[in-house]
């Protein structure tokens, strides 16, 4: 059911801004590696969803799995604009974080056309896609400088 998913979704967005779970990870790991860890764990529930595994009449594996990226990819979210604007000098920092702003609002807009691609691809082809970018984007994240207790730029 939409609606379920959809509060279910939402139960996993305020579970990331209410228990603190951003802040504790990146306490005790830094930004850098709770940046990558969370876009590891996104990525690996979501592979972890290519079986189309029926576990009730209206939830099966792959929906259980994306909805379980919701605390994580909250927090890859939330990080990846910290990240962002502590690695940039001053003097570039409003342009990178369009650029951020930018690519996130692209990446909004092609989104919900990739559900159309279950109709021409395999299920699989489409969330292996999807499980590809997070953890691309660990890969990258483990290449950049930790700002945890340094001054910005």
């Amino acid at each position: 059911d939409m609606y379920v998913s959809q509060a279910v979704s939402a139960l996993g967005s305020i579970t990331v801004v209410f228990t603190g779970y951003q802040w504790w990870i990146t306490e005790r790991l830094g930004r850098r590696r709770a940046l990558a860890l969370n876009s590891f764990i996104v990525g690996v529930l979501m592979l972890i969803g290519i079986p189309q595994v029926q576990l009730t009449s209206s939830l099966n594996l792959s929906t259980l799995m994306f909805l379980l990226t919701t605390p994580f990819n909250g927090s890859c979210w939330m990080g990846s604009y910290l990240l962002v604007s502590e690695l940039t000098p001053t003097s570039h920092r409003g342009m990178i974080m369009s650029l951020n702003l930018a690519l996130a609002r692209i990446g909004s807009f092609i989104g919900p056309y990739m559900i159309l691609l279950y109709n021409v691809l395999d299920s699989w082809l489409v969330i292996l896609i999807f499980a590809s970018l997070p953890l691309l984007g660990g890969v990258f994240v483990v290449f950049c400088d930790d700002t945890t207790g340094r001054p910005i730029p």
